[in-house]
Parts: structure tokens; C-alpha cells; sequence
């Protein structure tokens, strides 16, 4: 059985397809990346099949480990910024719930909250 950690990674990759999904329709750069492989992919393939079986094995191999550490290390990083923004978000509301309870808050200070918090929520 899952435990809370295991959902909640489970629960933050799928979250992640989709904001991967909007960054891949969404991004330039990664569009202009993508279209240069999409051009040379059979080039590539040309270079790598020319080489012997072990060594094109070898390099096919290594191209993979490459893209797989990346993926494993964009993964973590959303978990970890996934994670963070929970914790902002606690500590936001603790201070709220602190500042709010405080019965002498000068109407300023209520406006900065309300104004900072309505910022937040907004964008």
C-alpha cells in the first residue's frame, strides 16, 4: 500500500504531464528545439547506424541515460517548488489568522493584508 508520500508523487508527476503538456505548446525555445530534431533525427540515425553495433548501442544508450537523469532531475524540482509553494501557503495563512485576531490592526495594515493577499490570489 501507497503511503501519503508515494500519493502525493504520484499525484504532483500527474500535475506535471499537464503543465509539461502546456510548456511544450506554449514554449518557443522548446518548439524550435524540437523541430531541429524532428529535422535531423534521420541524420542522426545515419551517423549512429553507420557506427559499429557496440558502439551505436553505446552512444543510443547514453542518449537515453542523458534525457532520463533530466527528466528525473525536472521531476524533483516541481516536487520540491510543488512543496514550497504548500508551505507558503501555510505560512501565509498562519500569519493571516495571527494578523487578523490582532483587535489593535490599524485600518493600514488591514488594507496592506487584504491588498497583498488579494495579489496573491489573483496572480
Amino acid at each position: 500500500m501507497l503511503d501519503i508520500t508515494e500519493h502525493f508523487n504520484v499525484f504532483a508527476v500527474h500535475m506535471l504531464d499537464k503543465t509539461y503538456r502546456d510548456f511544450v505548446n506554449t514554449d518557443l525555445e522548446y518548439q524550435e528545439l524540437d523541430c531541429y530534431l524532428e529535422n535531423n533525427k534521420d541524420r542522426f540515425e545515419t551517423i549512429i547506424n553507420s557506427l559499429n553495433e557496440e558502439n551505436s548501442k553505446f552512444v543510443k544508450e547514453y542518449i537515453v541515460k542523458q534525457s532520463d537523469k533530466l527528466t528525473c532531475a525536472n521531476q524533483c524540482l516541481y516536487l520540491a517548488s510543488y512543496k514550497d509553494c504548500i508551505k507558503l501557503l501555510k505560512l501565509l495563512g498562519e500569519y493571516k489568522n495571527i494578523f487578523f485576531n490582532v483587535k489593535k490592526s490599524s485600518n493600514r495594515d488591514l488594507i496592506y493584508w487584504v491588498t497583498f493577499f488579494s495579489y496573491l490570489t489573483c496572480n
